[in-house]
């Protein structure tokens, strides 16, 4: 810069400072102005209607050339049958011939016109041949008494040389919200996380040769301190010569192991001791790598439990998909294999949801409906990024998901909608008598997951660690809110802030009258971030008539005064969700909004980086979800203190910040201070506040490392205020 440039600039400033301006104070008074968010907000919507609309049509046509498409392969695949069953003869058989005489065998009348062309599958490299390979054909004309007569057949095992089955085509993509339906559906008593070893005896640092740290012993560290019920490993890279003995871990029966007898590869399993555990040889495949066992927990629950490695190079993926449909199909019809849920996890070498076959997955996941999410786990210190394993661990908590009504007035006139709750409580309890309720209330972009993050339970659940702290006497209702996850999704512009306070009123209506448990609740506490946070104090205003059943407010994540720089970039990482491949399947109303997936702004707006797992940021950019314009045109005039002032005193507050959170805290106004914090946020209430601040942390508070830091404040707080009496 020049020195005449430097010279005006700072002539500019002292003329400024002549004049008496805070130019930080008038941008956050600009910002801040009603006039100004409502022109804004007319611009933004102005532009993006005609986007909105086009986009829509254009989702509408592919997804019309998606359904012809599919149905033309449907109708051009109705001809192909394949047969498994059929023993393979000398070189040179005639596979045109056998299905004829097959077909005669059960009294279909077939020629060689009837047959365009048939072969048997090709068998891949290092296959064994213990099994024959299945034939493929394709038929000149659609014969429904060929298909009826074999699926027929395929129950009954009528032929003497083997059963057959029909393989039916379809062409449908799996959908990669499978994931996230699966995460929000995760086990009551279980959670199984899905991982990889790459050489369980290797060296962690291979290249130190003052260090003989395997990544056994870091696993054998982790499970000794955290006592999981089981623990699945792949990728092993042990023979059939490793001894059992180097591999044994106290309080853990001798591991069940699949070694594959070349290099790499292999799958092992281990069972806590006490735990009834049987295997199934009968269910595994000399070629495919898998172990299944029947676990017997101490619940009385029996889960079918198959680890599972496909090679890339060592078996074909339509092998290994027979394979597991064969098990399936075994599991259905043995009644000597009774079990409560099935779980098939392991690293299976398909990068994408969409397989080479993806037949099998849509077979699969409605067969065995697990009751149990896949989800990542990073207790064990990995040197690589394949370094994994899959456990199944004891949840603290055991949460009952349900959706109940909600009745809400919006543009449409007042309409029944449904809200997803988790009802959270320890495992085993079953008298809910002067329990407390927290009420957990997520925030914009976010659901129900905040408060019971699945990556790192142990650190980030906030309600895993308040349930376990109180041993049971604190309970938690977690929930979707109106227009996010799994609850019903209203226009967007009927989806405000008096809306949401509107459910949250309705829950603890709920809570009090006995839906829950059949107990009526009479402490209930509203936990919230963020967005989450205005939308407590706006249930809890006597403005609104909501707060009839309040006791308590615990606010995160949210203050009077906004960083007018924060403020911006929140606003300008708001995205149409229709244009976010996440989101573009979901036929989600216009004016629904997200974070921009391509510039990733979460993790500069919502994180301090030097207090995070990186692994978190990116597991949070997969979870997200979404907000709507109505949120964002009436958050301004919720933040009014004259709202806040109308909390009625004997509702205690506790106001918890991050350090360094970008929304609200900048050089001028500073969270280094929770008493300074305190004084500033008073003004506002009548009630009582308290104040903490969780150093080191970013907006979003629950997921940093420190997390529990505020989880802990929270317990303690509510002990301070409602007396919990502990179990025995």
């Amino acid at each position: 810069m020049s020195s005449v440039e430097n010279n005006a600039k700072d002539q500019a400033n002292d003329y400024i400072k002549s004049l008496g301006i805070d130019v930080e104070k008038l941008v956050t008074d600009l910002i801040q102005l009603p006039e100004l968010a409502t022109g804004l907000a007319g611009i933004v919507k102005k532009s993006l209607i005609p986007l909105f609309e086009r986009v829509s049509s254009l989702e509408n046509d592919v997804h019309e050339l998606r359904m012809e498409n599919n149905r033309l392969q449907q109708y051009d695949r109705r001809t192909n049958l394949r047969f498994f069953g059929i023993k393979e003869g000398a070189s040179g058989e005639s596979t045109d011939q056998i299905i004829i005489q097959l077909a005669k065998d059960i009294g279909v009348d077939i020629s060689q016109h009837d047959i365009s062309v048939s072969h048997r599958r090709e068998r891949q490299k290092n296959e064994q041949n213990t099994k024959p390979r299945g034939i493929i054909v394709r038929f000149v004309h659609y014969r429904m008494d060929i298909r009826t007569e074999i699926r027929y057949l395929s129950t009954v095992n009528k032929l003497a040389n083997g059963g057959l089955e029909l393989y039916k085509y379809t062409c449908d993509k799996i959908d990669p919200n499978l994931v996230k339906i699966n995460e929000r559906h995760r086990a009551e008593e279980l959670r199984v996380l899905i991982l990889n070893t790459n050489s369980i005896l290797a060296k962690i640092a291979p290249d130190d040769k003052a260090s003989s740290l395997t990544k056994f012993d870091l696993l054998q560290s982790y499970m000794l301190s955290n006592k999981p019920i089981a623990v699945a490993v792949w990728e092993t890279w042990l023979s059939p010569s490793t001894s059992d003995n180097v591999l044994t871990i106290s309080g853990y029966q001798v591991p069940f192991r699949k070694d594959r007898p070349s290099h790499a590869g292999g799958v092992m399993v281990y069972v806590r001791n006490g735990i009834k555990v049987v295997r199934h040889h009968n269910l595994e495949d000399p070629v495919a790598e898998t172990c299944f066992l029947t676990l017997h927990l101490p619940a009385g629950k029996s889960i079918l439990f198959g680890a599972c490695y496909k090679s890339k190079l060592q078996i074909d993926t339509d092998v290994f998909t027979d394979h597991l449909s064969d098990v399936l199909q075994k599991v259905r019809l043995d009644s000597k294999l009774p079990h409560d849920s099935i779980a098939l996890v392991g690293d299976f070498n398909a990068h994408c949801y969409v397989w080479l076959d993806p037949d099998y997955l849509r077979e699969l996941i409605p067969q065995c409906k697990p009751r149990y999410a896949t989800r990542n786990q990073n207790k064990i210190p990995a040197i690589r990024k394949d370094f994994l394993s899959t456990v199944l661990v004891d949840t603290k908590a055991q949460c009952q998901q349900q959706h109940v009504s909600v009745t809400l007035p919006t543009s449409e006139l007042t309409q029944v909608y449904k809200i997803a709750t988790w009802f959270c409580y320890k495992e085993g309890s079953t008298n809910f008598n002067n329990k407390i309720v927290h009420l957990t209330i997520h925030g914009l972009t976010y659901d129900h997951i905040y408060w019971n993050f699945p990556y790192e339970s142990s650190t980030y659940s906030y309600i895993d660690y308040v349930i376990n702290k109180s041993n049971g006497n604190i309970v938690v209702l977690n929930f979707d809110r109106i227009g996010i996850g799994l609850s019903s999704h209203p226009p967007t512009y009927d989806v405000t802030i008096d809306l949401n306070a509107n459910v949250v009123y309705q829950l603890t209506e709920k809570l009090h009258n006995g839906h829950f448990q059949g107990t009526k609740f009479t402490n209930i506490i509203l936990v919230g971030h963020s967005l989450g946070t205005l939308i407590s104090w706006t249930t809890a205003s006597s403005d609104f008539a909501y707060n009839q059943y309040v006791n308590g407010l615990i606010s995160t994540g949210w203050l009077h005064t906004f960083s007018s720089m924060g403020a911006i970039s929140v606003i300008s990482s708001m995205y149409p969700v229709q244009l976010d491949p996440k989101f573009m399947q979901q036929n989600l109303p216009l004016g629904y909004l997200t974070t921009h997936p391509h510039s990733r702004p979460r993790q500069a707006l919502f994180y301090n980086i030097n207090n995070t797992n990186i692994e978190t940021v990116h597991q949070d950019e997969q979870l997200k979800e979404t907000g709507t314009l109505g949120e964002l045109l009436t958050y301004q005039s919720a933040n009014d203190p004259l709202i806040t002032l109308k909390i009625p005193k004997t509702i205690p507050i506790l106001i918890v910040i991050g350090q360094y959170d970008q929304c609200f805290c900048n050089v001028t106004l500073t969270c280094d201070n929770s008493l300074i914090i305190q004084e500033r946020e008073q003004e506002n209430f009548v009630s009582s506040i308290e104040t903490y601040i969780l150093q080191e942390a970013g907006h979003s508070i629950n997921l940093h490392l420190n997390s529990r830091n505020w989880y802990q404040i929270a317990s303690d707080w509510t002990q301070k205020y409602f007396h919990t009496k502990h179990e025995l």
